[in-house]
């Protein structure tokens, strides 16, 4: 009796062995594929190039990149490390049962596994570089969208001043009076026409935010419109007062 317990022992250890080597065995494949799906999806993700349409988005992409990397990312390398703990521990409970170690299948390999690593890492620095490029972009864009503001403004003043200046008929009640002031407008012409550059300015800045597909750009289009709009009253204004200057002076 006590010779069968002794054996019973003995079996009852080495059946003890064997299953603990099953359940690491086991773990690790699990515990590789798991972790290689992931660094597949985190790949995939990672080279999606469709970034938000504007700063505030852009930035708010760039945060959950940085979210990526301090939360998401460190616990799985901790996995991968384990991974190898694991792998290490299980071939020597194997060698000290006289056992041959346990290898694991093509592709879970802990080679296969620093590769893909490596490829997510790579990814990720990628990643980094559009995201970094395209905020830039953005910052760029809306600089840009300022200072076409900038421009506007300061044209919707100049036109909405000079309508009012070209509509005064004050040409005088004498000859002499009326050709200085023929004089005066064809100043007033030449300071206007000189001033369609600058209307023009307003455009160019315009015409680049729309072909950078700025986001906002239906009221940048609005704006630019009533800039050219003010522009061709100011124009018809012009033509309508030297047309009556004409007349007076004939008169």
């Amino acid at each position: 009796m006590k010779q069968e317990t002794v054996q019973g022992k003995r079996i009852g250890k080495v059946v003890g062995i064997a299953m603990e080597i099953d359940r690491m065995i086991t773990e690790y494949e699990t515990f590789t594929s798991d972790l290689l799906k992931w660094i597949e999806t985190t790949i995939e993700s990672l080279a999606e190039r469709q970034f938000a349409n504007s700063l505030v988005g852009v930035q708010q992409q760039l945060g959950q990149f940085s979210n990526y990397r301090t939360v998401e990312k460190p616990p799985k390398f901790v996995e991968k490390g384990n991974l190898e703990v694991l792998l290490f521990t299980l071939q020597s409970k194997m060698r000290a049962n006289n056992q041959k170690p346990y290898t694991p299948k093509e592709g879970k390999m802990v080679s296969d596994i620093n590769k893909a690593w490596e490829r997510l890492e790579k990814s990720e620095h990628e990643r980094e570089l559009a995201l970094r490029e395209e905020l830039i972009r953005q910052e760029k864009l809306e600089q840009l969208a300022a200072r076409f503001n900038r421009k506007a403004s300061m044209r919707e003043t100049w036109l909405s001043e000079n309508q009012r200046l070209v509509s005064q008929d004050n040409f005088g009640f004498d000859l002499a009076a009326v050709e200085a002031a023929a004089k005066k407008h064809e100043a007033i012409e030449t300071d206007i026409f000189a001033y369609e550059e600058r209307v023009q300015a307003v455009v160019a800045v315009s015409n680049e935010l729309q072909a950078e597909n700025y986001h906002d750009i239906e009221r940048i289009l609005a704006r630019k419109e009533n800039v050219l709009r003010l522009w061709g009253y100011l124009l018809e204004l012009l033509r309508a007062r030297r047309m009556r200057l004409e007349c007076s002076i004939q008169l």
